[in-house]
């Protein structure tokens, strides 16, 4: 009988499962179709201007902080209480990423109430480095299995950590999502995310993708393939959160000055630009020099409807 493995990843190893899934046990694999980047607010924003994640040097306790590696990290996973990195979440298909890539594998991490497991995805060849070891998901026992066209991976009480090689491009996101962000964040109790829903957060990334004009992400936010052009077209989360937006720039008092949208639209945008740094009272005092409510619902509907593509919209009552 051979010996056990002594390859690292076995200790995370899973199998493909079969039958039904409310059989599947804790040796089980999950399917593996999208994969995410969380991050915080300010983040996401930079992330929206630059058009791609940027790869960046590694900055926790890893080995490759040993290199000059530079990485874009994503992971399957989702956290019942919210992620630690943030609150918002930008999806990938994983086949479209790990297409003609090689496979590293390069740590576990124990972490205080978790452990993980990180592979390097690249097009470079490091067979010769002394900080990773090749891994081939068709033929290696550990936690990542690839299977025809399709892939599985060890999700079981274990993160699962994917750095991507090279600069992650917008035009290959799928989804932009507000999320729920865990109480113990990555950046301490300094963190104001904390206490914002997903309505508030959703409504500062679209504010600021509006005003910035940046469409590349447009679809994003939109149902997949639905093909409508009214509201319809929007998921639902979005129009709350475009709602939550109205509500929150609407003022207590009018100056009465512009009643008319063409007019409104470029105090309205910069507003919006306002909104989506985080100066929500900044905003609201530009917006008070609207005529009332209406003008505001009209003008805001308006300028989302332009740049969702969208034949009508309705925010407010």
């Amino acid at each position: 009988m051979p010996p056990p493995s002594k390859e690292p990843w076995t200790a995370f190893a899973c199998r493909i499962p079969e039958g039904n899934p409310g059989r599947w046990n804790a040796r089980d694999a999950t399917r593996l179709d999208k994969v995410y980047h969380v991050t915080h607010v300010v983040d996401a924003c930079r992330i929206l201007s630059d058009g791609k994640i940027k790869a960046g040097r590694i900055g926790d306790e890893s080995i490759l902080k040993r290199t000059t590696a530079s990485v874009a990290w994503v992971s399957p996973n989702t956290w019942v209480n919210g992620s630690i990195f943030g609150s918002v979440e930008f999806a990938f298909d994983w086949n479209e990423l790990i297409d003609s890539k090689n496979v590293y594998w390069v740590e576990r991490m124990d972490y205080r109430r978790s452990k993980a497991y990180r592979f390097l995805v690249t097009a470079n060849d490091h067979d010769s480095s002394k900080y990773v070891r090749r891994y081939d998901p068709r033929r290696d026992n550990g936690p990542l299995l690839e299977r025809g066209d399709d892939w599985y991976c060890n999700m079981n009480d274990v993160a699962a950590e994917f750095m991507l090689e090279k600069d992650l491009p917008l035009r290959r996101c799928r989804a932009i999502r507000a999320i729920t962000h865990n109480r113990d964040c990555k950046r301490g109790s300094s963190c104001v995310e904390r206490n914002l829903n997903s309505e508030q957060i959703a409504a500062q990334v679209i504010a600021y993708a509006i005003s910035h004009r940046i469409r590349i992400i447009r679809d994003c936010f939109k149902e997949p393939a639905l093909g409508n052009t009214d509201q319809n077209d929007l998921r639902r989360d979005v129009l709350n959160a475009l709602r939550s937006l109205f509500d929150d720039l609407n003022c207590d008092q009018w100056n009465r000055r512009i009643s008319r949208v063409g007019e409104a639209e470029p105090i309205l945008r910069g507003a919006l630009a306002l909104y989506g740094n985080g100066l929500v009272d900044d905003a609201r005092d530009l917006v008070a020099s609207l005529s009332d409510n209406g003008t505001l619902r009209r003008t805001l509907e308006s300028i989302v409807a332009k740049y969702f593509k969208l034949d009508t919209i309705t925010l407010g009552s």
